[in-house]
């Protein structure tokens, strides 16, 4: 039997890279959990990068609640411009802080939150985290 149906207009691999992706997810977040303890926003806000190229290849681009999704995530991406780099810990020679540090590394913890958020509940949408399975869409004979 071909590989494919020739009458078909979508093309589906027979090889899956599901359970790869979900590794690679479930490291991300766990870098992203080190990073927030250890006070290092910058890698912080680079894994929640990756988890977004994750999942963004998920989205349908003709849809517009995703189109939303992608400008949401890019407004919130908005708001970090300026904010980076700024360094996770002070080493300098006196160990002075800058007057605005403390007020920046807040504004920065904030909105990695909010951006952590929005990614771990459209993980949930794409079926790649904690959402539960409805037993009702199974297609199973």
């Amino acid at each position: 039997m071909d590989e494919f149906d020739a009458g078909s207009t979508e093309k589906v691999s027979k090889f899956h890279g599901a359970f790869d992706q979900l590794r690679r997810i479930d490291a991300l977040w766990a870098m992203a959990h080190r990073d927030v303890r250890s006070g290092n926003y910058q890698n912080w806000n680079t894994c929640l990068d990756r988890l977004w190229m994750e999942f963004v290849g998920d989205l349908d681009i003709e849809n517009e609640k995703d189109m939303q999704t992608e400008e949401d995530f890019d407004k919130i991406n908005k708001e970090l411009v300026g904010l980076f780099p700024l360094f996770s810990t002070m080493h300098d020679t006196w160990n002075k802080k800058p007057a605005d540090f403390i007020q920046k590394k807040s504004k920065q913890y904030l909105i990695l939150s909010g951006k952590e958020i929005f990614l771990r509940r459209l993980q949930n949408k794409l079926g790649k985290g904690t959402a539960w399975r409805d037993e009702s869409e199974d297609d199973f004979e």
